[in-house]
């Protein structure tokens, strides 16, 4: 057996280890199974019922462990984009090229429009999508961000800003929104300290670079971090809404649905059950009771717990409490206008693929075409082709099929140590189902921009129990980060 077959068939074991013990931890987290069986923490002190004898909604049963304030996303905000910017600028001091700060915006001008599939965004931000001829193949790229770049360009085109210059400004906007997001979302798992790791993270990431070009990815991370965000408040139609606009920007956010589809059976499963069997809240304390201890096992997401210990690194172990929530469950209604918002995204990228070419799935047909040759196939053979194609082009292994192969086992690990520690279930659903979806692509020459969209890791990073191990990780980013940029302010064929 080669090399590349072992790699193959390690990384595809190591994911349905991790698909099995996670379904047993959603098992545990939905009442199926009695508990949870990697639930970490103290025994839960519950509050009071909602109506109908349920638990109140996850989301809002803990509130956040930390709040961030203005001042503090707005230096999130601005602290990715200087983060970003800054290894981009020392990266061009690598390449050693003369004519100071007016030739280092040129040049970053240039790789930031140009690279990858830039030209191709703004191409159809300028003309909108073909239907005949070479340019029809740009079906596969999604709407959302031309459509962003074309409104911001209509605005300050009176101004002289021409589309490059609106695109990036996009794509600064949103990367600086997305470190603020990030930081919200952080803060109601961890205190400070551990909040900002996982911004630094996510600014460190060894291709993060791309956040600031013509590409989706800033974007795509906003929209992902501000639905799962609304969705822990059970703010569920701004959380179904966001999910759509995922859906509309990238394949991947179809990631996200299943981590909404989690959060909201937790939150209003049992709502709408006895909003469908109304005898059931009539037939005395018994049921009551039985649904309130179902629903204690599902509380036991660490997600939805506050810990006693947020400002502070010790290696002892952490305590958690369940506190009682101060606001009272939105209507059902609101909850089932989310669960409608969150797909009709990609359902509208289905229906524009119908109006325009007469067939829904017809993406999938240029994929698998000259340039891009790819098709749904498992990971296990996947991975295996990754090292075979580092063996063939050893000039593009360190920055294509060696960095895939590598940030997919690290992912793989840091999500099955997640699964153990009892991290949040639906960071997990949510970091499994994007990995996976990143994977089963064959031909994948953009896997490790990819795998900047999958945001749960940051998180999973910023909980290792111990200060230094979060240090490590972050020091470990720079340093690759420095080396990923020097290949593509060099120019590097970087997708």
């Amino acid at each position: 057996m080669t090399a590349g077959a072992w790699i193959g068939h390690l990384g595809s074991g190591l994911m349905l280890v991790f698909l099995c013990l996670l379904a047993l931890r959603c098992a545990g987290q939905l009442g199926i199974l009695a508990r949870d069986p990697f639930a970490r923490g103290a025994p839960l002190q519950h509050g009071p019922e909602s109506p109908g004898g349920y638990p109140p909604s996850p989301g809002r049963a803990g509130g956040p462990v930390w709040r961030p304030a203005g001042r503090e996303l707005l230096a999130a905000f601005c602290g990715v984009l200087a983060v970003q910017w800054a290894f981009v600028f020392v990266c061009w001091l690598g390449l050693r090229q003369p004519g100071g700060m007016p030739a280092f915006f040129a040049h970053a001008w240039q790789r930031f429009t140009t690279a990858g599939d830039s030209p191709h965004y703004l191409l159809l931000a300028r003309q909108g999508y073909a239907t005949t001829g070479e340019a029809a193949k740009y079906i596969v790229f999604y709407p959302l961000y031309p459509l962003l770049i074309r409104l911001l360009h209509t605005l300050l085109a009176p101004f002289g800003a021409g589309w490059g210059s609106s695109a990036l400004l996009c794509s600064q906007l949103c990367w600086g929104g997305a470190g603020a997001a990030m930081l919200r979302l952080a803060g109601r798992h961890f205190g400070p300290g551990q909040a900002s790791a996982a911004v630094l993270l996510m600014a460190l990431y060894p291709f993060g670079f791309f956040a600031l070009g013509v590409f989706t990815e800033s974007l795509f991370l906003l929209l992902c971090l501000l639905c799962i965000t609304a969705a822990e408040e059970c703010r569920w139609p701004a959380a179904g809404l966001f999910c759509a606009l995922a859906g509309l920007c990238r394949t991947q956010g179809l990631a996200l649905l299943p981590a909404f589809w989690y959060l909201w059976l937790k939150a209003e499963g049992g709502r709408l059950a006895l909003a469908l069997r109304p005898g059931r809240a009539q037939k005395g304390g018994g049921s009551q009771k039985t649904a309130h201890a179902r629903g204690a096992g599902r509380a036991r997401d660490a997600g939805h717990l506050q810990d006693t210990y947020p400002a502070r690194d010790r290696g002892c172990a952490r305590r958690w409490v369940f506190r009682a929530p101060k606001t009272r469950p939105g209507p059902l209604g609101r909850a089932l206008l989310g669960l409608a918002l969150a797909p009709l995204g990609y359902l509208c990228y289905l229906a524009l693929n119908l109006r325009l070419f007469g067939n829904a799935l017809v993406f999938l047909q240029y994929q698998s075409a000259p340039p891009w040759y790819q098709s749904i196939r498992w990971i296990g053979p996947n991975l295996a082709q990754h090292w075979q194609m580092a063996q063939q082009y050893p000039g593009l292994a360190p920055f294509l099929y060696h960095s895939q192969l590598a940030l997919y086992f690290i992912a793989i690990a840091m999500l099955l140590w997640g699964v153990l520690a009892g991290q949040p279930v639906h960071w997990l659903v949510w970091g499994g189902g994007y990995l996976g979806m990143c994977y089963l692509s064959s031909w994948l020459i953009s896997g490790s921009r990819y795998v900047f969209g999958c945001l749960p890791l940051f998180l999973l990073g910023a909980g290792l129990p111990y200060r230094p191990a979060r240090l490590g990780l972050a020091a470990l980013s720079a340093l690759f980060l420095y080396r990923m940029g020097v290949f593509f302010m060099q120019g590097q064929a970087i997708m």
